[in-house]
Parts: C-alpha cells; sequence; structure tokens
C-alpha cells in the first residue's frame, strides 16, 4: 500500500531544505550555534574513538611508527583523473566506497516510493576507521547498519543482506600499476573474505578502470564479479562514463551483466547532477510468480535484458558541508511487471562525520 503520510514528510522536508537552502545565501553567520558545536563534538569523538582502538591494537600487536609513503604520481595536468575522482566522492558511488581509505561515519535517511514495488524507508549507517599505528594500510569497516539489519549482528541468517558487514580492510601496497584492497570479516556470524583488484590505463580523451573482485563466504560461498569504467570528460565540469558489469555466485544461476551509461555534472563544489540509463539482464533468470502459494512459484529461466532503468538524480550540500539531501526520480520497465513502468522516487539525507573527502 502506498504510504501517503510517509510521501507528505518526505515532500515537506524537501521543501524546507530547498526554502531554508535559499534562506541561507547570505545568513551563514547566523547559522553558526548548536548544531555546528554539535556535529563537532561527535566528529572528534568518532576520531577518538578509532584513536583509542588504533593504539589499543597497537600496543597488542608492537605496531610501527606512523608514516606517509609516497602514493601514485599524479600529474596536476590530468583533469580527467581529478575530475572522476572528485565526482565519485561526491555522489559517494559504489566505486568509490569499495575503493576509499578515507575516515568517516556516515548516517543515511532512505526513502523510496514506488508504484509497483514495496515503499521503503531505513536508517543506514556506515563507518570507515583507519588503523595507521598499529598496522599502517588498515582500516575497520561497518558497512549499511539499518533498522531491518541490525538485530541480526552476529546472528545465523539465511539470506546474505539481513546483517551487517564488520571487518577489516587492508590497502596494499600499489605493484605493476594494481592496486588491491583486501577484507576480512563477518556477516553475522559468518566469516567471509574479499579481494579487490583495479587498473588505471590513460588512452587519450578517456581513461579506462577494469576492476575485478572475489569473495569467499562460509555460509553464501563463492561470488566473483567484473566492472569495466570508460571515462571521458564532455568539458570541465562534466564527466561521461560507461559501465560494463558481470557477476556470477554459486547461489544464483546463470550470469548476471549490465550497461550503464551516465552523465555527471558538478558546476559547483555544492551541487551535482546525474543521469543514467541501465539495461539490467541475465543468462539464466527467473522471478517469483506472485500466485498467492507458498512457497512461490517461480517462471521459466529467461536469458537476456530484464529491466530498463532511467534515472535522475540532484545532490546537493547545504548550510554545512557534512549534510547532503538527494533526490533521485526513476522509471524501470521490469520483466516480473510485464515491461509496465514503475515510476519511482528516491529522497537521501546524508550526514557526515570525522574527516572524509568530497
Amino acid at each position: 500500500m502506498f504510504n501517503y503520510q510517509k510521501l507528505f514528510f518526505s515532500i515537506g522536508c524537501m521543501w524546507l531544505l530547498l526554502v531554508s537552502d535559499g534562506m541561507a545565501e547570505g545568513n551563514t553567520s547566523q547559522q553558526e550555534g548548536y548544531m555546528d558545536e554539535l556535529h563537532k563534538s561527535f566528529s572528534e569523538k568518532v576520531l577518538e574513538w578509532s584513536d583509542m582502538v588504533d593504539v589499543t591494537l597497537s600496543e597488542w600487536l608492537g605496531g610501527e611508527e606512523n608514516s606517509t609513503e609516497p602514493g601514485r604520481a599524479k600529474s596536476e595536468e590530468e583533469k580527467l583523473l581529478k575530475e572522476r575522482t572528485s565526482t565519485d566522492a561526491f555522489f559517494q558511488s559504489d566505486k568509490y566506497l569499495g575503493e576509499t581509505d578515507d575516515t568517516y561515519l556516515r548516517v543515511r535517511f532512505d526513502t523510496q516510493f514506488q508504484n509497483r514495488e514495496e515503499n521503503e524507508f531505513n536508517v543506514r549507517v556506515s563507518a570507515h576507521l583507519p588503523l595507521s599505528r598499529s598496522k599502517k594500510r588498515f582500516n575497520l569497516f561497518v558497512e549499511d547498519v539499518n533498522k531491518d539489519n541490525a538485530k541480526n549482528v552476529l546472528e545465523d541468517t539465511d539470506e546474505k543482506n539481513a546483517a551487517p558487514r564488520l571487518g577489516i580492510n587492508y590497502f596494499a601496497p600499489e605493484a605493476y600499476g594494481v592496486r588491491s584492497k583486501y577484507s576480512i570479516g563477518l556477516v553475522g556470524i559468518h566469516p567471509y573474505v574479499r579481494a579487490r583488484y583495479n587498473i588505471l590505463f590513460e588512452t587519450g580523451e578517456w581513461i579506462i578502470e577494469p576492476v575485478q573482485s572475489f569473495e569467499y563466504s562460509t555460509k553464501y560461498q563463492f561470488e566473483e564479479e567484473t566492472d569495466l569504467y570508460f571515462d571521458t570528460q564532455p568539458n570541465d565540469v562534466s564527466l561521461f562514463r560507461l559501465q560494463l558489469y558481470r557477476k556470477t555466485e554459486t547461489r544464483t544461476d546463470g550470469m548476471d551483466y549490465a550497461f550503464i551509461f551516465s552523465y555527471f555534472y558538478t558546476g559547483s563544489r555544492e551541487t551535482g547532477w546525474r543521469v543514467s540509463q541501465t539495461f539490467w539482464g541475465n543468462t539464466q533468470y527467473s522471478y517469483s510468480v506472485d500466485d498467492g502459494t507458498e512457497p512461490p512459484v517461480m517462471s521459466e529461466p529467461y536469458g537476456g535484458i530484464s529491466d530498463y532503468r532511467t534515472e535522475l538524480s540532484w545532490r546537493r550540500n547545504v548550510w554545512r558541508k557534512w549534510f547532503f539531501y538527494e533526490l533521485m526520480p526513476s522509471v524501470n520497465f521490469h520483466r516480473r511487471h510485464d515491461y509496465r513502468p514503475n515510476y519511482a522516487f528516491r529522497f537521501y539525507l546524508d550526514f557526515y562525520f570525522g574527516t572524509y573527502r568530497w
């Protein structure tokens, strides 16, 4: 059922944000006060807790002195490389979250309304905390804790997304141009390990980046995925990206694949928008048929494109550098709905604590 109360609440929040954003021009000095002090205090606590864990592990492990290692040499003239990095950080893309070693705690309020799917409202918490003293290139992570899966911490769950992920990342030194990250952690009570590799190729006006990852869990077994990014810069404040995606896993028949065309525009440091077109498919796709039976009947396997999605995203940093909102209208045509349009509207509120890059 469509929840009109949540819809009106979201519209009200958006109206207040837009009106307040306009009124905020020229009134910056009046905004300083309680919220700034509260955010500063909590950010300091995040860093303090991170430092406390780091020092404790350093004492246990006899850790090394903190030092700064030379990173990969980057030309200041390479505008494309800078643009793709800042764009991914601003929009908090899956690519950025998968490769960043930034220190942050993010609280996200996520509201979604759809005319053919269930509406959603959730609060998600993610964090990356560095361990520079105990061991260089390590950090602790917590991924997408929300009201549905928080109760399943250290619980035995059948669904992979029914429990949050907790663990440690290790960013290995770059070798032969290949960057790698290794993760070990828990999904509920089940251990898993993950490896991610990527390399950059700069060819004229394009940057090509293949990314390969592997994951094995004692409960959910094996999965691997490949992303291939083709990025170019039509002008100084925009980025065009073609992403080719494929994935296989033990519990899913066939191979998932997708083609995603995206155009990003960041005219200022505070505002950006993105439009994307996605074609999603599987070589042996099947879905639950809603006929009221238990367990539900599965459709016949289908090979081909099963979902077409067009999406527009407007992301804005308002009031403070640590507060963002994002509006995301979309329409998709899915095979399980006989390719009838599913109109959706998603609304994010993001709060950041600690230190972070955008």
